[in-house]
């Protein structure tokens, strides 16, 4: 069924872009992102713009505190239009310090604080920075990358009332750095005039106005969270942060009404998560899904608990074209669809789809995205650039770009998307190399190969990973102690679920990897008396509610969470659990430090 975004009047702009709104046209075509911020916040200057717990921000107040940001990095000196690195947890002076470093005439890199150091550092070198501007609770990690630290509160900022710098709309506005298939992170590079071209597509798309209360909670290191920062304070709407990692999902459907959402953006894990346990429906806008395979179910959760009025807007967009594909769902005629479309394209976009042989086909191929708003490229890789990114004769600069995942059409029209053509998937929405991960294996001095691939748990139904291991002649690799390095190296959700010891890799006739010789994890048993059992009533109970979360018969007490195929949504569920039956207070960050049973109920105990 053909289900098309709500008819509007068109407004054509001056590039001949089509919007739905006249707020979406003045977004397009604004010069820059910090001239269009600054006038928003002059005509919005006491309206609220963000909300985060108890801090609540107007116009006025986010503009100021982000000139005296711009002032602040101004005084350090450097070129225009370089990298400065941003280590914020996910609240609103992460904002005012993206819109600082913009004003300043440079562009932002966001580093996320839970990501290991190695990483971190990995992020730095590869950008250049010479500075890293950082909360003061993040000041420790700041200073071991290696770069000037600027510590960024109130007190340590110039009191000056400093206007943001104009800049121009082809001007590097951030990088963000995706996983790579070489081990190295490799960082996206976007200007202003794209960045206002995506924004536009969204606010026009949804209908944004300036009594919107979008969510926030991708964190400003995930290309989701641009939609939702840049299209909302480009408008006047107001932005309500809400930390899914640190927080969890329970309350979440409260905050909603208290806070009078009206547009809700997430993965559809965090919303298969979140929206089932609303004890009330909510009263949204619109629903918006990407990053993951949205279903039918996702439709009907939406329209059952997001409010009478509430749509469902599922899209497609890498992090090299922010917004590119989209579909409004049905909740009827889609309820049993076991993937939701990803829709037509937006304004400014053409699709084409290719074969093997690079050439147009015509229902079924790699998708190839052709527009003047594709990302600027890859930062200092300019072979990787000129292998994904490929120019076109056509007169307003459009260029093409290889996506690497499978589309088809259906006979409605629509794009569906099937896989993808390489070996890059998403976990929990965010895009994973797995070459990335064996270069990390093979950077361990005892392993001599490493093959990392997806595996969908049969219990859990999350995707996760797994990796299989070579050692080097005569040595002895503990697989707990391998999996510990490469937490100490991957942001959390690369690292392998489990490692799995082969004593070579297994091929076919023509050299390639032959996966079905591999061991399931299923097919591996965990030496006998391995586990240890519950001893005390504490471990009893809280081996239960681990049981019952992961969907498992038993559980160990030296079992680790997220080695069982947990993660941060399943934390949350857990700790719900535990709040509920033992009327014990943990935190998700308690569960992250104290993964198993027998840690937990020890935490548990000395805090009481």
């Amino acid at each position: 069924m053909r289900v098309d975004l709500p008819e509007q009047p068109v407004r054509v702009d001056r590039f001949g872009r089509r919007f739905a709104t006249a707020v979406a046209a003045g977004i397009a075509t604004a010069d820059s992102l910090t001239a269009r911020f600054a006038e928003v916040a002059a005509r919005r200057r006491d309206a609220t713009a963000l909300v985060c717990g108890d801090e609540h921000w107007t116009y006025g107040q986010l503009a100021a505190h982000a000139g005296r940001i711009a002032a602040a990095i101004s005084a350090a000196g450097g070129s225009a239009n370089e990298p400065v690195a941003l280590l914020y947890p996910h609240g609103a002076p992460m904002i005012a310090a993206m819109f600082g470093v913009l004003g300043a005439g440079k562009f932002y890199v966001p580093l996320i604080a839970d990501h290991p150091l190695p990483h971190l550092q990995s992020v730095v070198r590869e950008c250049g920075c010479r500075i890293v501007l950082a909360a003061p609770a993040l000041v420790d990690t700041a200073t071991q990358l290696g770069v000037e630290v600027r510590i960024i509160d109130d007190a340590s900022l110039p009191d000056v009332d400093r206007a943001l710098d104009t800049r121009p709309d082809d001007a590097v506005s951030y990088l963000l750095f995706t996983s790579g298939t070489t081990g190295v992170p490799k960082g996206v590079m976007q200007c202003d005039r794209n960045v206002l071209h995506h924004a536009a597509c969204y606010a026009s798309s949804i209908g944004l106005g300036v009594d919107d209360r979008m969510t926030l909670l991708p964190y400003y290191g995930f290309d989701a969270s641009v939609m939702d920062i840049f299209a909302t304070l480009l408008t006047g709407a107001s932005l309500h942060i809400w930390d899914v990692r640190e927080r969890g999902v329970e309350g979440i459907g409260e905050w909603l009404t208290r806070e009078r959402i009206t547009i809700w953006h997430s993965t559809p894990s965090v919303l298969r998560a979140a929206f089932p346990i609303f004890a009330q429906p909510a009263a949204l806008r619109w629903v918006v899904l990407g990053g993951e395979a949205a279903t039918g179910n996702d439709a009907v959760l939406a329209a059952r608990q997001g409010g009478p009025q509430c749509r469902l807007l599922n899209g497609l967009g890498p992090t090299e074209c922010t917004t590119a594909l989209q579909y409004v769902a049905d909740p009827v005629a889609d309820a049993s669809a076991p993937r939701l479309p990803v829709g037509r394209p937006v304004p400014g976009v053409e699709i084409m789809l290719l074969d093997a042989a690079g050439e147009v086909s015509a229902t079924e191929g790699e998708l190839a995205i052709v527009s003047p708003f594709v990302a600027l490229g890859y930062w200092g890789r300019p072979e990787l650039s000129a292998e994904r990114f490929g120019a076109t004769a056509r007169a307003d600069g459009a260029r093409r770009y290889r996506t690497g995942d499978l589309l088809r059409m259906n006979p409605d029209g629509c794009y569906e998307h099937l896989t993808r053509v390489d070996d890059q998937i998403k976990i929990r929405g965010m895009r994973v190399e797995l070459g990335e991960i064996e270069a990390a294996l093979c950077g361990h001095g005892d392993v001599l190969q490493a093959v990392a691939l997806p595996h969908l748990d049969d219990v859990t139904q999350q995707q996760t990973i797994i990796a299989y291991v070579v050692q080097r002649d005569a040595s002895t690799i503990d697989m707990a102690v391998l999996r510990a390095y490469i937490a100490g190296r991957l942001p959390a959700h690369m690292v392998p679920r489990a490692v799995i010891r082969l004593d070579a890799i297994p091929l076919l006739p023509n050299g390639k990897l032959n996966r079905r010789a591999l061991p399931a994890p299923s097919q591996i048993a965990a030496p006998a008396g391995a586990c240890k059992r519950p001893r005390t009533p504490l471990h009893h109970v809280l081996a239960a509610c681990w049981a019952d979360v992961l969907r498992r018969d038993s559980v160990g007490i030296d079992e680790n969470f997220f080695e069982l195929g947990g993660d941060s949504l399943l934390g949350a569920r857990l700790l719900s659990r535990v709040r509920h039956d033992l009327e014990l207070d943990a935190q998700l960050g308690d569960l992250f430090r104290h993964p198993t049973v027998e840690s937990l109920a020890s935490h548990l105990l000395a805090s009481r």
